[in-house]
């Protein structure tokens, strides 16, 4: 038998590969679980032991993580598969695969059982979250949730590690204890930069530069930041008229970064983001080429986009 447990979203992935593996312990014992490492592994010694009959028990269960990370065992998954004994259970754990390739589309085809896991975006994120925190004993409303997600991104294991810390602290989760206790992320930092920049703060475009540079990030890398957020801007500004979905779709960027974006989208107008494209080209070129430093250069760009706004 074949199982596969697969997609981006780690956290609810290996929770439910776990807990089978769990089921599967207490009917069979411990013995019978054969975990292997993937990445140093052989095609003869994945071969010997999914042929290996169980020892003590009615079955035996190999589990394979990432094996499309291993090429002479995914070019010969056929070989593997063919050969798994009656009496034992392949797992599979892999994230994200090519639907391309030969290897992801046989194991799909030959898998007994398919468990797809994608990431939760937009309200589904945001409802899970409620319900995450409501099982440890915390309270937390809709619109604290959606200020925790828009801090420190999608990514369901920070949530879910974050509202752990949050809880410690204390179970009634509010908006003044996640602004005390959870750092933004560079990028969220980045967003409410150019939200502050749109609305001509300069005050606030500062303060917040500072805080990111007080925690350690390279003025580099929010060059970096802030020329991809305006990159996303300017798609969504093309597409306007799109469903949010779409332009993931067709842009290849995350719903979640999508929608977040939207809203400063629609207060900008393409010739005031074409400014703000040119402003950035401009201070990337001055700090590549040494003719600023970053330190100063990244500040500047700040505060020029702010007078583009005015004037385009």
């Amino acid at each position: 038998m074949l199982r596969l447990y697969i997609g981006e979203n780690a956290l609810t992935r290996d929770a439910a590969y776990r807990a089978y593996l769990d089921s599967f312990v207490k009917e069979h014992g411990q013995m019978a679980l054969d975990v292997l490492e993937t990445d140093t592994l052989t095609l003869n010694g994945c071969i010997d032991a999914v042929t290996t009959v169980p020892f003590l028990s009615a079955k035996r269960c190999v589990v394979l993580r990432h094996v499309s990370q291993n090429k002479d065992l995914a070019s010969n998954i056929e070989k593997i598969v063919d050969r798994i004994a009656d009496s034992t259970e392949l797992v599979i754990v892999e994230g994200i695969l090519d639907s391309r390739l030969n290897y992801t589309k046989y194991i799909k085809k030959q898998a007994d059982d398919l468990q797809q896991f994608d990431v939760l975006d937009g309200s589904a994120l945001v409802q899970w979250a409620i319900s995450t925190a409501k099982q440890q004993g915390a309270t937390l409303n809709r619109a604290d949730a959606q200020l925790l997600i828009d801090r420190i991104g999608p990514n369901q294991l920070l949530v879910a590690n974050e509202l752990q810390k949050l809880f410690l602290v204390n179970p009634e989760i509010t908006k003044e204890l996640i602004l005390s206790f959870v750092p933004a992320s560079p990028q969220s930092s980045v967003f409410a930069m150019l939200d502050m920049v749109i609305q001509g703060n300069v005050a606030a475009v500062s303060k917040l530069y500072q805080e990111q540079r007080d925690q350690g990030v390279e003025p580099q890398a929010m060059m970096g930041m802030i020329t991809w957020q305006l990159y996303i801007l300017s798609v969504i500004a093309a597409h306007k008229e799109e469903n949010p979905d779409n332009i993931a779709k067709q842009a290849k960027i995350s719903p979640f970064v999508v929608r977040k974006n939207l809203s400063l989208a629609k207060k900008l107008s393409k010739k005031q983001i074409i400014a703000l494209l040119d402003v950035a080209i401009d201070a990337d070129y001055a700090i590549k080429t040494y003719k600023v430093k970053p330190e100063g250069g990244v500040l500047v760009l700040l505060l020029e986009l702010t007078k583009q706004i005015k004037t385009a």
